[in-house]
Formats: C-alpha cells, sequence, structure tokens
C-alpha cells in the first residue's frame, strides 16, 4: 500500500487478537487513516481492506520492527504472549520502548489491564490506587506499563489503559456463565446466585473499550500524555452478578430457580475467592472510569445493550456462521 502522508498512520499490534480484531474494523470504519498490523505469519498478503497493511515482523526480534513503523505514527499495543514467558514478554516490550524511539513515533497508546492493581482493600479504585497485582500476569502486565513509559520520555507521547473485564460477542468473558446457565447443573447455579449475590462484576463491553483506545489515540496530548486510565462500566448499578444473572435466564429462555436465593454474607466470599487465589478477593470493589470522563469520553454502549448483543451473537451462533451479530 502506498503511504499517503496526509492520512494519519496507525500501528497496530496484536491486531489479531479479540480487541484488535474489533479495533481494526473501528478504525476502517472511521475512515480517512492507513493502518499498518504487525504479523508474524509469512503470508502478508491477505489485507481485510485496501487501507491495511499486514507487516510481517515480531516483537522479539526487534530488527524487523523499522519496516513497521513510520515517523510520525499512531502506535497502539494490544500485544501479549500468553504462550510466552514473563520474560518473553517484557524483551517484547523493551523492543517496542526502542523501536518507537528509533522511528520518531508520535504517540504510544498501550492497552493494559485493571488485573495490574490486584488485591487492593479499597472499595473504589482509581488511577491513583497502589498496585499490588498477586498473578505472573498481573505482575508482568505492570512491569510491561513502567518499561513503556520510562522509554517514552523526550521521544513519544505515552497513554495507558487498563480496561476491567472486556466482554462482547466472540469473546472468553462471560462463556463459562452462559454454559452453566444452559447445561449446568441447577442446584450449582443455584449455590452459585445465592454465594455471588450483587457480587460487581466489573464488565466493561467490547465497543467500549475500542472506542476508548481511538479516543485516547487521537486526543489532545495535553489531556492524555504520560497519563492512566481506568476504562470500566462500574458506575452503572447494574454491573452485578444478581442483574447479569437474571437478564441471561430472561433473554435464553431459562426457567429461575424455585427456590429464592439465600442472602450469604459477602465475608463468606471474600474467604472464598481468597483461599483460591483469586488477584481481588473484595467482591464490592468497583474501578472509578470518571477520569476518562472528565476528558470527554462516553460509553459506546450500555451494559445492557452489552448484553443484548452477546446474547442474539450466542443465539445466531448455534445456527449460523459466529461472525454474525459482532
Amino acid at each position: 500500500m502506498e503511504m499517503d502522508i496526509n492520512r494519519p498512520v496507525f500501528c497496530v499490534t496484536g491486531a489479531s487478537g479479540y480487541i484488535g480484531k474489533h479495533l481494526v474494523r473501528a478504525l476502517v470504519e472511521r475512515g480517512e487513516v492507513l493502518i499498518r498490523t504487525l504479523s508474524r505469519n509469512r503470508d502478508t498478503t491477505n489485507s481485510v481492506h485496501p487501507d491495511v497493511s499486514v507487516i510481517q515482523g515480531d516483537l522479539r526480534k526487534p530488527e524487523t520492527l523499522a519496516s513497521f513503523l513510520v515517523p510520525g505514527c499512531t502506535v497502539i499495543n494490544l500485544a501479549y504472549g500468553f504462550g510466552a514467558s514473563s520474560s518473553e514478554n517484557l524483551m517484547a516490550a523493551k523492543n517496542l520502548a526502542w523501536a518507537c524511539r528509533e522511528n520518531l513515533v508520535k504517540r504510544l497508546v498501550h492497552c493494559s489491564t485493571a488485573s495490574v492493581f490486584g488485591r487492593v482493600r479499597e472499595n473504589v479504585v482509581n488511577e491513583k490506587s497502589s498496585c499490588n497485582p498477586r498473578t505472573e500476569y498481573g505482575v508482568t502486565k505492570l512491569l510491561i506499563e513502567q518499561i513503556l513509559y520510562a522509554g517514552s520520555h523526550g521521544y513519544y507521547e505515552y497513554v495507558n489503559l487498563r480496561p476491567t473485564g472486556v466482554f462482547g460477542p466472540g469473546g472468553a468473558a462471560m462463556v463459562g456463565l452462559i454454559a452453566s446457565l444452559r447445561k449446568g447443573s441447577r442446584i450449582l447455579n443455584y449455590m452459585r446466585s445465592s454465594l455471588f449475590g450483587t457480587r460487581k462484576m466489573n464488565l466493561v463491553n467490547l465497543d467500549t473499550v475500542t472506542s476508548a483506545i481511538i479516543f485516547l489515540a487521537t486526543s489532545d496530548q495535553k489531556k492524555v500524555d504520560g497519563e492512566t486510565f481506568i476504562i470500566s462500566a462500574d458506575d452503572e448499578p447494574d454491573n452485578n452478578f444478581q442483574y447479569v444473572e437474571n437478564y441471561l435466564l430472561n433473554r435464553l429462555n431459562i426457567k429461575d430457580y424455585l427456590l429464592p436465593r439465600i442472602a450469604v454474607p459477602s465475608a463468606l466470599l471474600s474467604f472464598i475467592l481468597r483461599v483460591r487465589g483469586r488477584d481481588s478477593d473484595n467482591p464490592g470493589r468497583i474501578f472509578d472510569p470518571s477520569k476518562i470522563r472528565n476528558t470527554g469520553f462516553r460509553n459506546e454502549m450500555s451494559l445492557e445493550d452489552g448484553l443484548a448483543k452477546l446474547v442474539k451473537w450466542h443465539l445466531r451462533k448455534e445456527t449460523s456462521d459466529p461472525r454474525e451479530g459482532m
């Protein structure tokens, strides 16, 4: 693809992942932009759109990144090797930071995760809350943030996103719950429903996350450079297990439990989560999205609209192409 210097260029790593695929489609629909994606696949000739170029390369091989990045571009980093070791992921981050400096990129937007907060005691978590991750994933993600931020000083703008539990058509979130409600043990489902009660779900819709990425990739430098933003929908009161389960039961035409749910003390759920080694043992914890809202960003869709879209996709998947409705 021939470069057009009058059109902004977005270089996306991790474009083949769940968020990445959706983001590339959203950028294409936005129009008037050029998109470059990084792929380890040898076959880089099949592009999804004339404005999308697939560049062969690997974050673990820094010599391949020069052909991927162009001066003045905005880099959106969604890459994380779930099958790779922590040291390999950290090396990939160092290579990316170095390449952004060497190739004079304008801005790096990094999509991290709210998991970096780990086990914090406060009920309301914001960007100033301390991070105490307890899993290798959370620790590695936090170190990646630090590497990319340190590499940015004096070279490129840096913006960091921490989304909560991303859900939507085709995603892994909610798959287990839907499968359990439809085919699992009614007794176990009833016990889980009683135990979880109004436990906060910390869900955020895929459309909201991709919109936030694009918003921060194109926002004024003074508003976002060097900043971290939580991406969540926890300000919606219905973002809890009881509401989500009832919504799914109704939309999937599953009968509710015969017995009323037993009110289980939240302290018991907290104890169980702690024993099971979960990153958070606070059932009431919410992630405050007010910082990004104060920059002018608004959610792409409500929690209920997102759940409706998810249910529609699951029902269609059983009889047609699962990509429909995405």
